[in-house]
């Protein structure tokens, strides 16, 4: 069974021979320093050259035994393509917004929709798929999104979003549905470039700042508009939420029809299985352990994971630059060693 074919089992909940072992990018990108040394990371020129982000996604998983291939490397390409100002970062530091596009909620109206082809760094990616794709490699293809909340949290101060959530939630409304307008063409666009699966990662949208009520009002509704868009395309999509998703799970039921639910290490994925039991499953080994523990309790910590019911082993989050690649390793390397009991 290949790498493409297990994936994609796993994700209709077909008979496997194993579990797959994936780290999608995004947000969930794989920063350990170690692990980017030897991809040949070199700086903002990584994040700007298509052809360069494409080797050091594939170098990236031969170096580590993940089995995929996922771009871009941060969370901030849709963010500065809509206004924002980002520092691109270094081995020692991701990308990150240093100026927001938006200093009120009226700030938005000025806001045009981004052309994928055209607008800063989405044409870049957009590229490195496509020389991903001739490269005809054997590793699924993984583009990524970051979510509607998330997205706009770096448009505009974040306590200015969630006071406005009390305070002027028709604006609200309006403005994440132009955001998840412009996501549902991008990520149209990596698919029609030659992306396998999208991966949707909105970590603001978590169940600790939002509550239950909040989300169901303005975070669900867009992850189901963004999901269904991909759906429609017979394309499978992964939903990353970071936090306690436990206490948001009934909303979480319609969010991922096709494709995977990825969560944090801090949720117990048998008792969410209970909850949510028709979705595929995947995570959540905790990246403090990958970054401070030995590589024996890596290994025993996602054999348990895979015990509890994870279908798609893979980091709880964002891997930390100092995380050693041996602890890496023996991640990957537990789908080999997990016998089911």
């Amino acid at each position: 069974m290949n790498l493409q074919e297990r994936l994609e089992k796993t994700f209709k909940k077909e008979e496997v021979d194993r579990p797959p072992v994936v780290c999608p990018g995004g947000m969930m990108v794989i920063a350990s320093r170690e692990v980017m040394k030897k991809a040949g990371y070199s700086g903002p020129e990584s994040h700007l050259n298509p052809e360069k982000m494409a080797k050091i996604a594939e170098r990236i998983a031969y170096v580590t035994g993940f089995e995929n291939v996922g771009v871009p490397f941060c969370m901030t390409v849709e963010a500065e393509s809509l206004g924002s100002q980002v520092d691109l970062g270094d081995i020692h530091r991701e990308p990150s917004v240093t100026k927001y596009a938006c200093e009120s909620l009226s700030d938005f109206a000025r806001l045009s929709l981004p052309e994928p082809e055209k607008s800063n760094r989405l044409p870049v990616v957009l590229e490195a798929i496509r020389f991903l794709k001739r490269r005809d490699s054997s590793f699924p293809l993984l583009g990524n999104l970051v979510g509607p909340i998330s997205l706009a949290t770096s448009l505009i101060e974040p306590t200015v979003l969630f006071q406005a959530m009390r305070r002027e939630p028709q604006s609200l409304h309006e403005i994440l549905d132009f955001l998840t307008e412009s996501l549902i063409h991008f990520g149209k666009a990596q698919l029609r470039a030659g992306a396998d699966v999208i991966v949707i990662a909105d970590p603001t949208a978590t169940g600790e700042i939002l509550g239950p009520s909040l989300f169901r009002e303005f975070a669900q509704p867009y992850l189901e508009k963004l999901t269904n868009s991909f759906n429609e395309e017979k394309k499978p999509v992964i939903v990353h939420i970071c936090g306690n998703v436990k206490i948001i799970a009934d909303s979480l039921a319609n969010v991922t029809p096709l494709g995977a639910f990825s969560f944090d290490s801090i949720v117990n994925p048998k008792k969410l299985k209970e909850k949510l039991p028709h979705l595929v499953l995947m995570g959540n080994v905790s990246t403090f352990i990958l970054e401070r523990s030995s590589p024996e309790l890596v290994r025993k910590v996602s054999k348990s994971s895979l015990s509890k019911g994870i279908c798609i082993l893979s980091p709880a989050c964002g891997i930390s630059p100092k995380t050693p690649l041996e602890n890496i390793r023996a991640l990957t390397s537990a789908v080999f060693e997990y016998e089911p009991s």
